[in-house]
């Protein structure tokens, strides 16, 4: 009778860990279902904040670009052109040409000139005149790279 007492026991035993073993799963599920709408609530927080932050960005752009335009100058309608000699113009290509120390396109020179001299000529009155009767004057130490391109010649070297 020991056997079959050891049995009901161990029986005994095995209901009690399945019953706990559902209570555990259950408590388990239960947490997860609140982790799930505590995820939820955060998210939804989280887009009102964004969409707050975005509306507050908006408006502050709306009242920037009306503060520039209540304050904005004038543009002016015609822009005086200057003249410029042709000699300092060329000199100024020149320089540029000689501190790049390589080939530049005709570009880069036009922008050059007017950051670096403040020279405001047309880009093509540039290539097409300046550039062209420098190189076809021998007087200056300029020569044609590639198309498009212009390099500093140093005299006596060809």
């Amino acid at each position: 009778m020991e056997i079959e007492e050891e049995k009901r026991l161990i029986y005994g035993l095995m209901k009690q860990l399945i019953e706990e073993r559902r209570e555990i799963s259950k408590a388990y599920f239960e947490l997860k279902e609140h982790l799930n709408s505590l995820n939820e609530q955060e998210s939804t927080i989280l887009n009102a904040q964004k969409n707050l932050k975005h509306d507050l960005i908006e408006k502050a752009k709306e009242q920037h670009s009306e503060i520039r335009r209540q304050y904005a100058l004038p543009i002016p309608t015609t822009r005086k052109r200057k003249s410029y000699p042709f000699e300092r113009v060329a000199g100024y290509v020149i320089e540029i040409l000689r501190k790049e120390g390589i080939p530049l396109s005709s570009k880069v020179i036009h922008e050059k000139l007017q950051s670096d001299y403040e020279v405001y000529i047309g880009y093509a009155n540039l290539t097409n005149n300046i550039l062209r009767k420098m190189i076809d004057l021998d007087k200056y130490s300029i020569e044609k790279a590639i198309r498009g391109f212009y390099q500093y010649r140093r005299r006596g070297i060809e």
